[in-house]
């Protein structure tokens, strides 16, 4: 397990990616040294309380442990966080200058006092460096105590019995921290994988690309050799393999085949609990138990149970749990490791819920693509409707006049004789006819076509659209409308536009059905904090017209859009305001 917490910085289109740096928890640097100067000037208090040693050096040893402190809380105030060489650095600094007033103060009640700042030096190091620099500084705080007594004593003799324990006593309090703070960072990286886990989803990756990704940082954590995904089909009753090694990290995102053996193997794990092997070895003999994650009993099982999984896996220590999504068995997360007694029960039991955490985001990926490929089969059906109505059929129906033209003078043709010139002008016009037909199936099929295509999303395709509409609508209605643009070049998505003429269209035909006005004014503008307005002004002249009304269709569709619909009746005027964010 790491003894370093993780911080995570995110990366476009890889879902995020860890970085092995500390995360600042409660006691950042800053704290650190307003501590720092409270145990300096608590040190100067005590000694100007307690008389000084002899010799002028110990006051102006306070006084300067005083103004080191000073001096690194005046730095701290700019700047909350050190890095770790500097950290370090002003640890040891600590350890040399406590030895010093140490050595001074032998003899006297203060050197029993500041004794106890070096338990604040060990607490720090384990806080800030990890548990492994905070033992080793808890071992060269007892060498300087020592140090400094011995020092301090000659050329009488070192009374051992009297300096010797408190050394002790620094090691263990070392050893105690260092256990402390290794449990404590290892809370913070579960969580901080957990944390990383679930930002890691991006439906827009696929299944494949973001299984690849958790199991990387799976196999990163633990630092395993190999992690595999056992996904159960109930329909073939059989497991798909996904399987990603130390060596090749990425290869989790391919499916690869899968044998009976292999589905005979994980047959034999437990479906509702954990299972953990390790192997033997020299003087030690292997080891397969059981817990429940829910009540965290753990039970020791033959170690032959495992002994196969752990010759498929080629490890000689594995952490199988099973993957659950509503009660429903989906299959196993197994990582394995190539040294004996790399993992403990409680890395197994964490393991579970890392797979609680990564299968109902597979599950959810896998549900959008199933989605999207509905969708993409309802569109292609929808787009064969339209072909075979909108395309096929004046086809059709020119098919029908090209017959009819054709059976009009083939009696003519086939006696010789020549068509009489009222036949000639029938035929003309039904030729012209089917020409006009011709040109309106072609101005149809344009149309049809250029709705097909993506949207750069310029305004101008919205804009244009909503005129043209308009200009059908006057010449079919006689209501003059007209269109005001002030969208300027806002950049509107192909949904939101479509969704935008439907609302012009409607708020158009409305003013046609349910009211007398001549002439109606359209506005396209950019409103407050990214939004987008449609507003439909038109006269209202009779009374039943002023009365306050709302359009349940604009309404309905705005509110889909996360927008809203307001009207406002005036004296002589009706507006529509439609405002849609961005």
């Amino acid at each position: 397990m790491p003894d370093i917490p993780i911080e995570f910085e995110r990366v476009m289109m890889n879902g995020w990616k860890a970085t092995q740096t500390e995360v600042v928890g409660a006691m950042n640097d800053r704290k650190v040294a307003i501590l720092r100067l409270i145990l300096a000037a608590s040190a100067l208090l005590i000694a100007y309380i307690d008389p000084f040693g002899p010799g002028r050096w110990v006051p102006l040893a306070f006084a300067a442990n005083a103004l080191y402190g000073t001096i690194v809380y005046a730095i701290a105030r700019r700047k909350e966080t050190f890095p770790k060489p500097v950290i370090f650095l002003l640890i040891w600094i600590d350890v040399v200058v406590y030895s010093m007033l140490v050595w001074l103060s032998s003899g006297n009640n203060n050197s029993i006092v500041i004794f106890f700042f070096y338990c604040f030096t060990i607490l720090v190091a384990c806080t800030r460096l990890g548990a492994g620099q905070g033992l080793a500084v808890a071992t060269g705080c007892a060498f300087f105590y020592l140090a400094a007594n011995y020092v301090s004593a000659r050329p009488a003799s070192v009374d051992w019995s009297q300096t010797a324990p408190p050394s002790a006593y620094l090691i263990l309090l070392g050893f105690i921290f260092s256990h402390w703070s290794a449990a404590e960072s290892r809370v913070k990286g579960r969580l901080a994988l957990l944390k990383e886990l679930s930002l890691t989803a991006n439906p827009r990756l696929g299944v494949d690309r973001t299984a690849g990704l958790f199991m990387a940082r799976v196999l990163d954590f633990f630092r395993a050799h190999t992690c595999t995904v056992a996904q159960f089909d109930p329909e073939t009753v059989q497991y798909q393999l996904r399987r990603a090694t130390h060596l090749r990290s990425q290869s989790g995102t391919q499916v690869v085949p899968t044998s009976n053996t292999a589905n005979q193997i994980l047959s034999a794990l437990p479906r509702a609990a954990v299972a953990m092997w390790t192997g033997g070895g020299w003087r030690r003999t292997p080891s397969y138990r059981v817990a429940d994650p829910v009540t965290r009993t753990v039970s020791d099982q033959t170690a032959d149970d495992g002994t196969s999984m752990a010759h498929w896996l080629k490890a000689q220590s594995f952490m199988a749990v099973p993957l659950r999504r509503h009660e429903t068995f989906r299959g196993y997360l197994c990582v394995g490791a190539s040294r004996a007694n790399a993992f403990k029960i409680d890395d197994a039991l964490f393991l579970s819920q890392v797979a609680d955490q990564i299968t109902p985001v597979l599950e959810h990926i896998r549900l959008v693509d199933h989605l999207a490929s509905d969708a993409a089969d309802e569109e292609r059906r929808r787009i064969a409707r339209s072909i075979h109505d909108r395309i096929i059929q004046p086809y059709l129906g020119l098919q029908i006049g090209l017959k009819a033209v054709h059976q009009f003078i083939q009696p003519e043709v086939q006696a010789g004789n020549p068509p009489s010139p009222e036949k000639w002008r029938s035929m003309i016009s039904a030729l012209e006819s089917l020409i006009a037909m011709t040109r309106d199936g072609v101005a149809e099929l344009r149309q049809y076509v250029y709705g097909l295509r993506r949207s750069t999303g310029d305004r101008h395709v919205l804009v244009d659209a909503i005129t043209r509409y308009a200009s059908k609508f006057e010449t079919a209605t006689g209501i003059h409308v007209t269109v005001v643009d002030r969208i300027e070049q806002l950049e509107i998505q192909d949904r939101l536009s479509a969704d935008l003429f439907q609302m012009a269209a409607e708020a158009l035909s409305n003013v046609h059905r349910h009211t007398t006005a001549t002439a109606v004014t359209l506005f396209l503008e950019i409103g407050a904090n990214g939004t987008v307005i449609l507003r439909v002004e038109n006269e209202n002249t009779t009374q039943a017209e002023q009365h306050k009304f709302m359009p349940g269709s604009i309404s309905d569709r705005s509110g889909a859009l996360g927008g809203r619909t307001d009207v406002a009746v005036q004296e002589g005027r009706t507006v529509v305001r439609v405002e849609i964010p961005l």
